[in-house]
């Protein structure tokens, strides 16, 4: 699990490394890695904030490509949630979204690294 900038840098490593199981890149942006999605062989769990409209714009592009990659995955977007709504110093803070992408994600990796 990375945050912001490590959201994006999430993405770029499922798609370039071949040995992630699992990634659940937070509220990143997947502009460059954005075709490579298509060959992860990762299972990615993607979560973005409702109100992070700059992130949440490209969320049918990740979608599709990471269909295309035949691995497990899927994007949530929370509701009311803005950018770094896990962050808990921070003005964004949504504790409703922390709370529960917080129990998502280690569902996701019980899933997928086991």
């Amino acid at each position: 699990m990375l945050f912001r900038s490590g959201g994006g840098y999430t993405f770029e490593v499922v798609a370039a490394s071949k040995d992630v199981a699992a990634a659940i890149p937070y509220y990143g942006t997947a502009q460059r890695p954005l075709e490579a999605l298509a060959r992860t062989s990762a299972a990615v769990l993607v979560n973005y904030g409702e109100t992070d409209t700059r992130l949440t714009a490209q969320a049918p592009q990740v979608e599709e490509r990471l269909k295309l990659s035949g691995r497990p995955y899927r994007i949530k977007i929370y509701q009311g949630a803005g950018h770094a709504f896990f962050n808990d110093t921070g003005a964004s803070y949504n504790p409703a979204a922390a709370a529960d992408s917080f129990k998502e994600a280690l569902a996701w990796f019980r899933q997928h690294l086991a």
